[in-house]
């Protein structure tokens, strides 16, 4: 990650591990829609005292550098940009139960979990899912993959198996069967209102020692 000049207008466009796996494998990237982003924008530094007045509010803002593109998608567009009235007075945001995440301690529906999710301020909608690592859990819903390889890893070789599902209000996640910890984090976005929220999860060792006869 660096810091471009903010003097000069940059296009960055670089591929994430997604496209270069579609690139691997012979396919097109298929490019049809885009999305914005503020993400590395501090609007803490928006400053109404600013002694030239309102016309320089926002001037610490418009010298901030930006922020290199990055190929991790974990870490990257994070902070869509939103159309909203103007007479909006609260930004949407996600409601998610439980707020403190899961822990599962058995394997599959034994010891599925439920996560719930509202967007107040503004509604029921659709949600995507996009799971970090899915090497040790599955879901309720069918998944696409993001990862950037085209390799499928066990959850000891800790090599993240990202990959997303867009489904409702609703996501039942399961464990797969471990011998040890693991933990990641789903984040979940609102396909309409574009409000972000995540949800950590851990599976615990779960595979039942084989009894001595």
């Amino acid at each position: 990650m660096g810091y471009l000049d903010g003097s000069t207008i940059t296009v960055d466009a670089i591929l994430t591990g997604e496209g270069r796996k579609k690139l691997a494998n012979g396919g097109g990237l298929g490019i049809t829609k885009f999305s914005l982003g503020d993400d590395g924008v501090d609007y803490k530094l928006w400053n109404v005292n600013h002694a030239s007045g309102s016309t320089y509010y926002g001037e610490a803002i418009d010298n901030l550098p930006n922020l290199e593109a990055s190929t991790d998608s974990h870490v990257g567009m994070r902070y869509h940009l939103m159309t909203m009235d103007r007479d909006r007075v609260f930004l949407p945001n996600l409601q998610i139960t439980p707020a403190a995440g899961i822990e599962i301690s058995q394997q599959y529906e034994e010891g599925a979990q439920l996560i719930d999710v509202y967007t107040r301020n503004f509604g029921a909608e659709m949600y995507e899912y996009k799971i970090f690592d899915q090497s040790a859990i599955t879901v309720d819903a069918v998944t696409t993959d993001r990862s950037a390889s085209t390799t499928k890893f066990n959850s000891r070789q800790e090599i993240a198996q990202t990959t997303t599902a867009r489904t409702g209000q609703t996501l039942r996640v399961m464990a797969l069967p471990l011998d040890h910890d693991v933990s990641t984090i789903i984040e979940i976005y609102g396909v309409d209102s574009g409000a972000v929220g995540y949800v950590g999860v851990t599976a615990f060792a779960n595979i039942r020692p084989r009894r001595r006869r």
